[in-house]
């Protein structure tokens, strides 16, 4: 078998960077990671580093623009989040379209707040992904339902997440989760009246990494589907 190791996954969570060392099959995709290295926050990234986000909130702005070319889609979204924020050097966005006709875009504006980039050094960075992303992206695979609410529980924060057709349209994040039941429904009932779309229109709550005990006396009043724990090997192949 035709294996590549290679060291150009980097996680981040607020000042805290990690080295990610993995290897990849070349010919099956097979994906594995070896180790992982927490190392110092000014780290000099390699040529083509590719950066995983954590412990940051996705924020969610939907806007209709001309239809032009990706670059010039590119500039107007950043002015818009400009002039909506004033001047925001530590904006970080990405960006979906939903429709299209003739003359017109719909977009999804996903982005992010984080002072915490402006101390590193990116320019070789080839991509930055959020951990919420990288789920959303996994379930994409075996996950049917059009509109769910997934939860997973990664280095002690609760992070929840509504879908609808496999795009992320609110999120929120529990940090310092105490691992009870108590806290489980309180965390999960203010994510689901955040807004009456969450509310009306889910059928299904996946869980990931969240212990059976904990859903034992709330799986009464909602449908539950424990995924169990999904290793960050599956997570990250979809990124690399």
């Amino acid at each position: 078998m035709i294996f590549v190791n290679k060291d150009n996954i980097f996680t981040v969570d607020g000042k805290v960077v990690s080295r990610i060392c993995y290897n990849k099959n070349l010919l099956t995709g097979e994906f594995n990671i070896l180790n992982k290295e927490i190392l110092n926050s000014d780290v000099e990234f390699k040529n083509n580093s590719i950066m995983i986000m954590e412990n940051e909130e996705i924020y969610i702005k939907y806007i209709t623009i001309p239809r032009v070319s990706r670059d010039k889609a590119e500039k107007i979204v950043r002015d818009e989040l400009n002039s909506y924020y004033g001047i925001q050097e530590n904006i970080t966005f990405t960006y979906s379209i939903l429709k299209k006709n003739k003359t017109n875009m719909e977009l999804g504006v996903f982005y992010i707040n984080s002072k915490n980039l402006n101390d590193m050094n990116l320019k070789n960075i080839k991509a930055l992904y959020l951990i919420q992303f990288c789920y959303a992206e996994y379930l994409k695979s075996i996950i049917k339902q059009d509109k769910y609410i997934f939860l997973f529980l990664h280095n002690s924060k609760l992070y929840t997440i509504y879908c609808d057709k496999g795009l992320i349209k609110y999120n929120y994040i529990f940090r310092n989760f105490k691992e009870s039941s108590e806290e489980f429904k309180a965390c999960l009932d203010y994510f689901i009246n955040l807004n009456r779309e969450i509310k009306h229109s889910f059928k299904v709550i996946y869980i990931s990494g969240v212990k059976e005990e904990i859903i034992a006396d709330i799986k009464k009043i909602y449908n539950f589907e424990n995924l169990g724990k999904i290793e960050e090997d599956k997570l990250f192949k979809k990124v690399v």
